[in-house]
């Protein structure tokens, strides 16, 4: 038995008449399958945002009418990109015209392509301007590709807006556009809702959340502040202490530097007394010399060693004045070097029956400091404070009520 096909209708003898529905599109689009595959691999190579290039070919015609060849395209690498929109910018333009120029010379643009993944196919407002001011031309299109969900849709311009095309060609095979939102497929909380496909919508609709979305989102959103707030303390903790520390460390160079210099006063007038010495022995060179002539040079020379002496002198002395320190001003830097030289740990580690680290001064002030180390003997030996110089008293005076802060001297 021979095999039935369709081809054996044509051997009929068949009456003649007209198909009741002839060709009715006004317009048809034939991409090349490496084309048509080259574009949607473009699009699944990075489906975290939107990509595009431009479609290229050539516009023809015959007895059923205008038609478009679409046989090669042209990759924007270099477009503006974001997760739901992409822009051409100047250097895809270049880009655009420099390939045309050296590979397409002979072909034109008949429109462009770009992904939409996971949104579904359509045109959003974005896609609109862009088709309506860079692919103008009555018979340039808009190729849509969902990579995600394997959707995808051809638009051309009808009645002065992009419509989708009920089909169009890809080889010999006929492909039906699917033109759908994917929110109307497959609703998803926060995707975006345009209006019908290949039309611009007029704003951005949400699906309404669910009781439990907004519990969800109330928790999430409590959870982030106490993480804030429990951040910010322990840095305000740690803030305080690292200014704590270096508190300590400014007192203790101070102390260094200046506080423990006690003697600095001292040193510069001995240094003011040795140049005065110097300056009144120098006149007893006069003497020494019988010449007048001689003598009187000696003068003018011993004349100008005393102004520089005592220029020097003065000098110190205003160096004496700027950076020392009075007996008053030396007592209060100690104290307070002391206070805050003490470690926090120890201070509450003196109620044993041991001396106190406060001890009271002549004039009710307060130095804090460790407590004296026993020698052997039983006698008590201590770093004494830093203090003012006081007058020394009688070894058989002493004065009960106010205790002196410094310890007394040991007896031979």
């Amino acid at each position: 038995m021979s095999e039935i096909d369709i081809s054996d209708l044509k051997k009929e003898a068949l009456d003649k008449g007209n198909f009741p529905v002839g060709n009715k599109e006004p317009f048809r689009v034939h991409f090349a399958p490496e084309v048509h595959e080259g574009t949607r691999a473009h699009a699944s190579a990075d489906t975290s945002v939107e990509i595009c290039g431009v479609l290229v070919g050539k516009w023809e015609t015959d007895t059923n009418g205008p038609y478009a060849l679409i046989t090669n395209y042209i990759r924007c690498d270099n477009a503006a990109q974001k997760h739901a929109e992409v822009t051409f910018t100047q250097d895809s333009w270049t880009q655009i015209n420099h390939e045309m120029d050296t590979k397409y010379q002979e072909l034109r643009i008949i429109g462009w392509y770009h992904s939409h993944p996971d949104f579904g196919i359509f045109l959003s407002d974005r896609d609109c301007f862009i088709q309506q001011h860079f692919f103008s031309g009555p018979g340039q299109v808009a190729f849509v590709i969902d990579p995600v969900r394997h959707l995808e849709g051809l638009f051309e311009w009808r009645n002065g807006k992009p419509t989708a095309m009920h089909h169009y060609w890809v080889g010999e095979q006929i492909h039906l556009g699917e033109t759908r939102p994917a929110e109307k497929q497959a609703p998803k909380p926060g995707m975006m809702d345009d209006s019908e496909a290949g039309e611009p919508s007029t704003g951005l609709e949400f699906p309404k959340a669910s009781t439990e979305g907004v519990l969800n989102w109330i928790v999430v959103a409590l959870a982030c502040v106490c993480a804030f707030l429990l951040g910010l303390q322990l840095s305000n903790n740690a803030f305080h202490a690292s200014l704590r520390q270096l508190q300590l460390e400014l007192v203790a160079n101070y102390q260094m530097y200046k506080v423990q210099g006690n003697d600095f006063e001292e040193r510069i007038e001995s240094i003011q007394q040795h140049l005065a010495t110097t300056g009144n022995n120098s006149t007893k060179l006069v003497e020494v010399s019988a010449d007048e002539e001689a003598q009187k040079v000696l003068r003018a020379s011993i004349t100008e060693l005393h102004e520089n002496l005592s220029a020097a002198i003065d000098a110190l002395e205003e160096v004496k004045r700027l950076y020392g320190h009075t007996p008053e001003q030396k007592r209060r830097y100690n104290e307070l070097y002391q206070q805050y030289h003490q470690p926090p740990d120890k201070e509450a580690k003196e109620g044993d029956g041991k001396s106190s680290p406060e001890q009271s001064g002549k004039d009710g002030s307060t130095a804090v400091g460790p407590a004296p180390a026993a020698k052997a003997g039983g006698e008590k030996t201590g770093q004494p404070a830093p203090s003012t110089p006081q007058p020394k008293e009688s070894s058989n005076e002493s004065n009960s009520d106010t205790p002196n802060p410094t310890p007394p001297a040991e007896s031979n």
